[in-house]
């Protein structure tokens, strides 16, 4: 996180399809802000110097994410099984994204799915705190 990036991209809109009793995709991605879909784009005309992704700068403006990204990163290199990696994540920085798949039932069937959500939204909230006392 923070860093920033400039390569060639190919942009296009997004589309869904049409199907007048079914699900609107197309309202569904509008409401979540997607507007537009990318692919890198390499230009035969251009050489391979210019196509190349360049890093641009390294920032701190997002200090709170950069931090949790860089403990995720800490986690997932000390401790082998992927699993409990993803558990601690979860636990210490609000990461349900990191939880594996299998393991969401067992906390549903036990009674603690929602400690993970509690865990989620005090971390938010730190997050907001740190960045006002940041600003």
């Amino acid at each position: 996180m923070g860093e920033r990036w400039q390569l060639p991209l190919r942009l296009k809109a997004l589309h869904g399809t049409l199907n007048p009793h079914g699900f609107d995709v197309e309202l569904w991605m509008w409401e979540q802000g997607l507007q537009a879909s990318a692919q890198v784009h390499e230009s035969p005309k251009n050489n391979a110097q210019t196509n190349a992704p360049q890093k641009i700068e390294s920032t701190y403006q997002h200090p709170i994410e950069t931090l949790r990204q860089l403990s995720k990163e800490k986690i997932d290199a000390t401790v082998n099984d992927k699993r409990w990696a993803g558990l601690i994540s979860a636990l210490l920085m609000g990461d349900q994204n990191a939880i594996d798949a299998h393991d969401w039932p067992v906390f549903r069937a036990t009674g603690v799915a929602h400690l993970m959500m509690y865990f989620r939204i005090v971390h938010h909230l730190v997050g907001v705190d740190g960045a006002m006392a940041h600003h």
